[in-house]
Parts: C-alpha cells; structure tokens; sequence
C-alpha cells in the first residue's frame, strides 16, 4: 500500500498505540458543531492545546498505514472492547499545563476523548482480566475515577478522560470543575481559538507564560530571533486532496516577526533552490510555503496537492535515512576489510 502522509501516520502511531496500551479508547472529541464540546475539560491555565480530529483523519485511509507500522495487533485491545478506531473515534484533545513557577518541571498533561464507547465495565473487566485485580477508584465532584496503569481515567457520555500520573501536578479534578474552571473562562485562550480553524485534521494553540520564553530563550541563544518575545502560537493543519498549512506565532514586539521572516527569506528559501535539482520534490515543499511579518504576527502558510506533498514527505524520509543505510554499509564494508587484513597477516 502506497504510504501517504508519513510524517502524519508515525505522530498518530504514537498516539494511537500509546492509548491502546493504556486500556484507552482512540481519540474522538468534537470540539465543532454537533459534537461534543471537550475543550470544557481542558484545564483553565492550559498553556498547549493541541487537537486531533481522528475522524477526518480515517477518510484519508491512514489508519490502514498505521496499523501496518503497528503490526496486526495494533488496535487488538481497542477492538476487543468493540471500538472500531475509524468509525468510533471522532476526536482527541491534549492539554499541557507547564509549571509558570518552575518551567523545568514536568508539565501536566490532560487528555479527552470523544466518540462511540462501551461503559466502563468494559475498561475495568479488561483491566482485571490483564492484572487480576480491581483498579483502584474514587469519587471526584460525583463522578467514578479509576486509576489504571499510572493514568486516571472518568468515563462519561461520549467521552473519555485521561490524565497520566507521571507529574505531581496532574489532577483529573481539574477537568471536572465545570465551564469556570476550564479554558472557556480563559480569555487569551479562547480568542487564539477563536482565529483557528477547528475542522482542520489538526490543530493547536498555545499561550506562553513569561517565564516559560525566558526559560526557552536560554536554551536557544542562536535562534533566528529572541525567543523570548514569542507570546502565542496558533497553528491548523488539514490532509485532505488540497493539503493546507496556516501558522501564526505573535510576539512581544515587532522586531521578532520580522527576524523570523529574515531568516526565513535568507537562510530557507535558498535552499529550496539549492535542491531544485537534486530533490525537486522537497524543494516544491518549502516554495510551496509563504511567510510574511505584520507588526507582531508573523504567519507561515502552505497549500498543496495532497499527491506533492506525500511524494515531498516521503522524498524527505528517504534523504533522512540514505546516509544512516550508507554509514551502515560503510562500516561493514570496513569492518571486513579488517577482517581480510587480520586474516592476511596471520598467514
């Protein structure tokens, strides 16, 4: 099967078999109309939402490529519960909350998930056939959380909750507090979402605390431009026959925009026309992408032919992999020249 949309298919690998090891159904949340809403659950001091809407994804046949890279048994665990990934899975949401006192911190993460799911007796009776024994479970403002493999799960109409344990700071209560305490009352949020397409195959908004961008901007002293003026991120990315990019970074002042669209016209156009000759496919990729600066905005767009930009993808796979099969072969071949030397010397 021809592999499309490579980049895509090993970011929802990741996802999607994370999840099922997890005892977790495939995203599906509907955050457009005639879904549900599940951006009521992410936490209002999110500073990463990031969305995938699975269901569109399904239409581009990559589920069939994922489950290829995943093996038979990729959705095994899914589909012994009855959830069909590319039926039953409309949408997945991650919220990430960093730390603003201590950015080095490991952030929150909170994830939701909305679609056609069995009930609960299905999660916990899988669970107990795998680990002999009951989840551990509490109430929560009247709801059941259980916990399951390191990650607390609540089960409701048409959604999924997931938060895993790894970080001090991650609470699956701060889901369940209502409209009051989720991005909806968070007002730079909800205006980066407001400018974001959310019927995108997949979305993100981000709105950086000051002390994360200091915090960046240390570990990035040879960036394009300082980054710790970088305020707010929006970003929609839709893989269907016309593939569409549209980003936007806003900064702090007007110099950081533009700096990036410096770098951008001096240092990676150029390279486009480098490799005209050579890899004409990647080179359609980055000329196929405009940046502009306007005042504090600095905004990236693309927009292709889904047959260019799987050919560019996979063009750009190949390059990536050529000198990691090449220095292989390199060291074999010296490695028995070695071999043939040590053998000569004895005789």
């Amino acid at each position: 099967m021809k592999r499309n949309g490579i980049a895509l298919a090993t970011l929802l690998t990741a996802v999607l078999l994370a999840l099922a090891s997890a005892q977790a159904a495939l995203p599906s949340l509907s955050i457009v109309a005639g879904g549900v809403d599940i951006a009521q659950y992410m936490p209002k001091d999110s500073t990463f939402l990031v969305t995938i809407n699975v269901g569109k994804l399904a239409e581009t046949g990559l589920f069939e490529t994922v489950q290829q890279m995943g093996g038979e048994d990729a959705f095994a665990e899914l589909e012994a519960l009855g959830i069909d990934p590319a039926k039953d899975i409309e949408q997945f949401m991650i919220g990430i909350v960093v730390d603003r006192e201590n950015p080095d911190n490991d952030p929150s993460v909170f994830m939701a998930l909305s679609g056609t799911f069995p009930s609960a007796d299905k999660f916990v009776e899988a669970y107990k056939a795998e680990q002999e024994e009951d989840p551990e479970t509490r109430e929560v403002d009247g709801k059941t959380v259980y916990t399951m493999d390191d990650v607390d799960f609540c089960f409701l109409d048409g959604v999924i909750l997931a938060v895993p344990l790894e970080s001090d700071a991650s609470d699956i209560e701060k889901m369940l507090g209502g409209a009051a305490q989720s991005v909806a009352s968070n007002a730079e949020l909800t205006a980066l979402m407001a400018k974001v397409n959310k019927k995108a195959t997949m979305w993100a908004v981000a709105s950086l605390p000051e002390e994360l961008r200091a915090m960046m901007a240390e570990d990035a002293e040879d960036a394009p431009f300082d980054v710790s003026t970088l305020q707010t991120l929006t970003g929609a990315f839709d893989y269907a026959q016309k593939v569409v990019l549209d980003v936007a970074l806003g900064f702090t002042e007007e110099d950081g925009a533009q700096s990036l669209v410096d770098f951008w016209t001096a240092q990676v156009k150029p390279m486009a026309e480098m490799m005209g000759e050579q890899m004409p496919a990647v080179a359609d990729l980055i000329g196929a992408c405009e940046m502009k600066a306007s005042g504090k905005m600095a905004t990236l767009s693309l927009n292709m032919d889904k047959a260019d930009f799987d050919s560019a993808i996979e063009s750009m796979v190949q390059m990536i992999a050529a000198p990691m099969m090449g220095g292989g072969m390199m060291e074999d071949d010296t490695m028995e020249d070695d071999t043939m030397e040590d053998e000569d010397a004895e005789w």
